[in-house]
């Protein structure tokens, strides 16, 4: 096609003939093949019936290569394709030594003929501003090109890698000695270290968990010198620790004294499988290399009967740093997170998510969970599965369910950081007209309003409607999502999270018929496997 060839040369203008080029997520090759640069090819599998074949193959997220190996490396039409483009471009950043060369689809300007959009492999549609916003992440210089041809347009980009900073070796035990838990350039600390100062604040985070979770026994991995197995002590629970630094272990608290062990996590936790009701991380995984985090997550997952509760920074650029710790070594997005630990088999609960308790501007908490759903035998009466539809209304008007043991755990529901991440999510699309399906309490619907966008919301529950902020009551409605009480074509999106899951199988075509009949372009249905589903 003319503008695919148009795209093509402008790629082909940027190298050299004397460079070193991979190509990443090649297809069928149509950049490089018959010409004289010197590529090699890679693809996640070799597919002779789209003459795909690669000389490597692997995947975009773990290149095989060393670092700086090759002169350019070539991201085309590929980050629209992956869930987690940031760990696609650090990885081609890594192994570039000149720079990284990404040509993205700017879809919202296409001819009409191909609206909406119609590659369904597409899981995000770049405009100007959200590429420019994912090419800031990665902390590297770059130049966005808009490059159009007879009515088609690309984003492209030049990430330029010449001054890169060079990958931190793994830090071993004898980083975290006594210094390190001084206030000082080795660590984030600003203030002393110790029961005296920091004891009332793991009392804080002891209670919450022990409201939240109610285990009986907890490991801390990453626990330093005890504080917070100390204060989970004096909560009645029985907790453990292990951490990587011989000197805190050496020196805990004497409450604590035989309960913690010194442990590399990036080896594995030494502990049987099943352990423990929870294991917590607080402000340590971001200490581990990308690399072991997989392995780690995994082995939080073995150790863990139902929980697992994580506190990570999730700030990206290198210029703010959460605290300037220089022992960091991961900053990945909130999603990086919730993927990590749902790939060993956990499920993400939202509800329980929110910001950290020491670090409420830079630290997000994500809970995950191995339990059973307590919706398949409680409801009001207690004991018996509850019967749907009929008492779908009544279970989501109850106080248990908003604030309780039914769903979301003290302090209930509320307006969660997460939300501004969503709010983010449904930007990018540029819609003009809204609805969130589900919408609870409505603060998405006022954060979207907010930016500016027309934005409505529906929910089966009364009682959550009558809890919405003043200004947001009139852009809200009860309703049923296999009933919606809006005209054809009436939104541009429909935004629905954290809702099919409590949809009876019976009633999800009736659902999905209601979003195609309101919404006009796309439909963005965000769900994960929830422990309290239908």
């Amino acid at each position: 096609m003319k503008q695919e060839s148009h795209r093509l040369l402008w790629i082909r203008d940027k190298v050299r003939l004397e460079d070193t080029i991979l190509e990443v997520g090649c297809a069928e090759n149509p950049v490089w093949a018959g010409t004289r640069f010197k590529v090699t090819t890679l693809d996640r599998s070799v597919r002779p019936d789209e003459q795909c074949f690669p000389d490597i193959v692997g995947e975009a997220e773990n290149l095989p290569f060393d670092a700086n190996l090759f002169d350019v490396v070539a991201l085309g039409e590929l980050l629209e394709h992956v869930p987690e483009p940031q760990i696609v471009l650090r990885e081609a950043a890594r192994v570039a030594r000149k720079k990284v060369i990404v040509t993205v689809p700017d879809e919202y300007s296409w001819p009409d003929e191909y609206k909406p959009f119609w590659n369904p492999g597409h899981v995000r549609f770049y405009t100007y501003s959200t590429f420019q916003d994912e090419l800031k992440k990665l902390g590297l210089p770059f130049k966005i090109w808009n490059v159009k041809f007879g009515g088609w347009s690309h984003w492209c980009t030049e990430i330029y890698c010449d001054n890169k900073p060079e990958k931190p070796e793994r830090l071993d035990a004898s980083y975290y000695n006594e210094d390190y838990f001084k206030p000082g350039p080795k660590s984030s600390y600003v203030k002393p270290f110790t029961w005296e100062v920091e004891g009332e604040e793991y009392r804080k985070t002891a209670r919450s968990l022990k409201d939240t979770f109610r285990p009986e026994n907890a490991l801390d991995v990453g626990c330093a010198k005890g504080f917070l197995c100390k204060a989970l002590l004096e909560a009645g629970i029985d907790a453990y620790g292990c951490d990587i630094s011989e000197y805190a272990v050496d020196n805990c608290e004497t409450e604590v004294k035989g309960r913690l062990k010194i442990a590399d996590i990036r080896d594995g936790l030494p502990y049987p499988d099943s352990s423990f009701d929870l294991v917590c991380s607080f402000a340590t995984l971001e200490h581990i290399e990308m690399e072991f985090l997989p392995y780690v997550a995994s082995e939080m997952a073995r150790v863990t009967r139902k929980w697992a509760f994580i506190n990570v920074p999730v700030s990206l650029s290198r210029e703010n740093k959460p605290w300037g710790d220089p022992s960091h070594r991961t900053f990945m997005p909130v999603s990086y997170w919730i993927s990590l630990f749902c790939s060993q088999g956990l499920i993400c609960d939202l509800r329980n998510s929110h910001q950290g308790v020491h670090h409420p501007f830079d630290f997000v908490q994500l809970t995950f969970s191995k339990v059973e759903s307590p919706l398949s035998n409680l409801n009001s009466e207690g004991g018996k599965t509850m019967e749907y539809p009929a008492k779908l209304k009544e279970f989501f008007e109850s106080e248990r369910y908003w604030h309780g043991d039914w769903g979301y755990r003290p302090p209930g529901y509320q307006d969660f950081p997460i939300h501004e991440q969503v709010v983010e999510l449904i930007r990018s699309r540029s819609p003009k007209r809204v609805l969130d399906v589900g919408c609870a309490m409505g603060f998405i619907v006022k954060r979207l309003r907010e930016k500016g966008i027309d934005a409505y919301g529906m929910d089966i529950s009364n009682y959550a409607i009558s809890r919405a902020p003043e200004e947001v009551k009139p852009y809200l409605q009860v309703a049923s999502a296999h009933d919606l009480p809006f005209p054809p074509q009436s939104f541009d999106l429909i935004y629905c999270t954290s809702v099919l899951e409590h949809i009876p199988e019976d009633f999800t075509d009736k659902v999905i018929a209601e979003f195609k009949r309101v919404a006009k372009r796309a439909i963005l249905g965000i769900a994960y496997k929830d422990p309290y589903s239908a």
